[in-house]
Order: structure tokens, then C-alpha cells, then sequence
């Protein structure tokens, strides 16, 4: 592999936003419903294991933590399953440092680049019992994925009733969901 050069992450990455998944109905995902409700069971895979892949450019952030990454995904303290950030009231205690996969969910990258809803996601009650799209209740995450800006565009598009759209991803966030979607084969 020497003398090879690495490939510099474009600064974006255009990608199509799937209309219909962003009008997934889901119920206003705040503090309150995660405590009262919820508990953070996103955080979970279908069968209650901590399921959070974390991207390289996290990995020693993750471990200055304290924290264990394995084959790209973090590690459970011993004997527990649930993510050891995770609060008992289902809140992250890393919230505004939390891992991308995490920062952007319910959404990822389809096989096909395609920005979605998770499947998981949309099997849970956050989803069954929904009255607001995806993207408004999510808007946030749409924001760390796309910026203030290109989030405006998407979200008025789909506001206006429009279809599947593309836009411009930051690019190291694009190579970070790449990543995620790979390790999770």
C-alpha cells in the first residue's frame, strides 16, 4: 500500500432523500416522551443489544471515554447490553458529542446512497403512534447530515408536497454513514 495516497473526502456529496420515508409518521421524539416513554429504545438493535457502530475518526474520542470499540462497534459495559452512555431514563450522557450513527438517527444511507428511514426505527411505537414526518421531528439530524441551509431547501421541498430530491451531504458525515452501513454487514 505504499505510496498510494489517500483519497480526500469530497466536502460534499450530492445524495437523493427517499420523499416517502421522510413522511414517516413519528411522535415528537423531546426529552419528556425519551423519559416518560420511550427510554431510549432506539438506542437498541430488534433484539435489545447495543447495536452503535462508531466511524474511525470516533473511535479515540470513544476511548479517551473510557469506552470500548470492537470491529467498529462500541462495547456494552461487562454483563449489560444497553449502551454505556445511556442514562437510566433512556437520555445520552454524551448528547451533544454522541456518535454520528446516533446524531442523525432514525436515518442512514440505503445500499443504494439513498438517505432513509431505519428500518428498526420505523417498527417502533415512537413510529406506530406518530403524527409528524420524519423529517420535521428529526429536523435536527437532517442538520448535522446536510447544514441549516440545504435542510431549509429539503424540508420546503417536502413541505410543498414534492417528490425524492437530492442534495448536498458534508462529506466526511456521507463517508462516516459508508462506514457505518459497511461495518453493519
Amino acid at each position: 500500500m505504499e505510496g498510494l495516497l489517500k483519497l480526500k473526502t469530497p466536502k460534499y456529496v450530492k445524495v437523493k432523500v427517499s420523499s416517502k420515508l421522510m413522511r414517516s409518521l413519528f411522535v415528537d421524539c423531546n426529552v419528556d416522551y425519551i423519559k416518560e416513554h420511550c427510554k431510549g429504545s432506539c438506542c437498541f438493535n430488534s433484539k435489545g443489544i447495543l447495536n452503535v457502530a462508531i466511524a474511525p475518526r470516533e473511535e479515540l474520542y470513544i476511548k479517551s471515554l473510557g469506552m470500548k470499540v470492537e470491529n467498529g462497534f462500541l462495547q456494552p459495559n461487562a454483563g449489560e447490553k444497553r449502551c454505556p452512555f445511556q442514562r437510566q431514563n433512556g437520555l445520552c450522557k454524551i448528547h451533544k458529542r454522541k456518535p454520528i450513527g446516533c446524531a442523525v438517527s432514525p436515518f442512514n444511507l440505503s445500499e443504494k446512497g439513498i438517505v432513509i428511514v431505519r428500518f428498526r426505527n420505523l417498527c417502533m411505537n415512537c413510529h406506530k403512534k406518530g403524527t409528524i414526518p420524519a423529517y420535521k421531528v428529526f429536523r435536527k439530524s437532517f442538520e448535522i447530515m446536510f447544514g441549516k441551509k440545504e435542510t431549509r431547501r429539503i424540508c420546503t421541498h417536502l413541505d410543498d408536497g414534492g417528490g425524492d430530491i437530492e442534495a448536498n451531504m458534508f462529506g466526511d458525515i456521507w463517508e462516516d454513514l459508508v462506514f457505518n452501513r459497511k461495518t453493519r454487514r
